[in-house]
């Protein structure tokens, strides 16, 4: 027997034995929600679930193969991942798509279907999992809660910040200090210097290690090739990525239209250090 549960706004069914249906009304267009569904300049703003939680990686290939990746990550260290691959996309009215948390937890196929009538959007979200007992396993967890918190973020987004820029500015608890790192930053690989800079900026991000970003002028740009792979930063914007020329492949990243707050680091390079050699600073 299908059975219903209500969290807030949103309602949670379980119509067949393998199933659960989310089911939010949100006060926006569905072409503004499929977007806030799709696009990683939203997505990070709403998709936290329960407080205290922030989205630092958020990786859409908005195409049907194309693979997503989320990671979250809490102020005392603590992470997680989920990603998936898009199977259908229909704008601004449906969307599937597989999800993983990885380890013992089971692969779902989610589908997405969007409705508008009356300037409102019904969200209605299949999650079809590979036995009862995975379903059962779950439904035990936050899952819920942490869905019902999203969907009343996402709801607020929508009325009031869907449309507004992000940045670092508004979220003062994630910090960043981003200034000239006064020292020579030399960058190897294969055993030679493809780096050598001595206006380096030194980017500071919450917990994570320091970066040293270089001006192109300084990087031998003859040994890099650009790459199609992108990635979306809510507190620096979108971010384009460089290969080796016969090496490791999104090796470099760069933000080349960052947020204004972020000017900058603007088309500067930064060096993933697993893969080149070193990444040397030296105090001259």
């Amino acid at each position: 027997m299908a059975t219903t549960s209500k969290d807030s706004a949103t309602t949670f069914t379980t119509p067949s034995d393998r199933e659960v249906v989310i089911t939010r009304v949100v006060d926006a267009p569905r072409r503004l929600v499929f977007d806030a569904q799709t696009k990683p300049e939203h997505l990070p703003h709403w998709m936290l679930g329960p407080d205290g939680w922030t989205m630092p990686v958020c990786e859409v290939d908005l195409r049907p193969g194309g693979e997503w990746h989320f990671v979250w990550r809490r102020s005392d260290g603590t992470e997680m991942e989920m990603r998936g691959v898009y199977r259908e996309i229909t704008p601004p009215e449906r969307l599937v798509h597989t999800e993983s948390w990885g380890g013992d937890w089971a692969e779902t196929l989610n589908t997405l279907v969007l409705t508008e009538e009356g300037g409102k959007t019904t969200m209605a979200c299949t999650v079809l999992y590979p036995s009862k007992e995975a379903r059962d396993a779950a439904l035990q967890t936050r899952m819920k809660d942490g869905i019902s918190q999203s969907f009343d973020r996402l709801d607020k987004y929508l009325r009031t910040g869907a449309n507004s820029g992000p940045g670092y500015k508004k979220h003062p608890e994630h910090r960043i200090e981003a200034k000239a790192a006064g020292v020579r930053v030399q960058v190897a690989f294969n055993g030679e210097v493809i780096a050598d800079s001595r206006e380096a900026v030194r980017f500071e991000e919450g917990d994570y290690p320091v970066v040293y970003y270089v001006p192109r002028k300084d990087v031998q740009m003859g040994r890099l090739v650009r790459s199609t792979h992108q990635t979306y930063c809510p507190f620096k914007g979108h971010a384009s990525y460089y290969s080796f020329v016969n090496g490791p492949i999104n090796a470099v990243w760069t933000y080349e239209q960052p947020y204004d707050e972020m000017s900058v680091i603007k088309e500067l390079l930064a060096f993933y250090p697993d893969k080149v050699d070193s990444i040397r600073v030296v105090k001259e």
